[in-house]
């Protein structure tokens, strides 16, 4: 079984609502990311950092699984930690609600990279993508756990205490030409870029 760990953190302080709410094409940022990622997995855990709005429990439907931080402060690190608590997948696929365009080959891709291992994750020079990944999930929650316990608050402080494979993007370019699965909405000035880039 495979898991899908959908990081939806809360309202951004760059935005003017939550991120995943906001509309692309008319539909909101988290269901472009859900839909791709729903196509190879079996169960999509969503993970924020506050009790959702109405709004959000609304457009993700009862199916969805909502996981929220106990210690929200701490960040991604924490939501990986909660989710990855409560997921039944072997092996986990996580993906920021703020990157519509992640391509699910890339992400079979990784699924098979990981096999036998405690992770895939892309990497380009000395420049990770812990939340384009996927992991063993036995393995890197305790890795989570014990980086956690030493007050350190990366995803990738814990990769000391695993085996990855590092899967370079040269690779991934095959699968997703432009590799826009990386592209990331982080301010209303980057969701205006990609519209005019997408003419809409």
């Amino acid at each position: 079984m495979r898991s899908g760990v959908l990081l939806a953190g809360g309202k951004s302080s760059r935005m003017v609502k939550e991120k995943g709410l906001i509309p692309l094409r008319g539909k909101p940022l988290i269901l472009w990311v859900m839909d791709e990622l729903s196509k190879v997995v079996d169960e999509i855990l969503v993970s924020v950092s506050c009790s959702p709005s109405a709004e959000l429990l609304e457009i993700l439907g009862p199916s969805v699984i909502i996981i929220k931080d106990e210690r929200p402060e701490m960040g991604p690190i924490e939501g990986l930690y909660s989710a990855f608590s409560k997921a039944k997948g072997d092996y986990v696929a996580v993906a920021p609600c703020d990157s519509p365009f992640i391509k699910k080959e890339m992400y079979d891709f990784l699924f098979k990279k990981a096999k036998d291992k405690d992770g895939a994750v892309p990497v380009e020079g000395n420049y990770y993508e812990p939340l384009h990944a996927v992991y063993y999930r036995k393995s890197f929650l305790k890795s989570l756990q014990r980086v956690i316990s030493e007050g350190k608050s990366k995803p990738i402080d814990a990769y000391r205490y695993i085996e990855l494979e590092y899967v370079n993007k040269s690779e991934i370019v095959e699968l997703d030409p432009a590799l826009i699965s990386f592209t990331n909405i982080n301010t209303n000035k980057d969701m205006k870029n990609l519209r005019s880039i997408l003419k809409i």
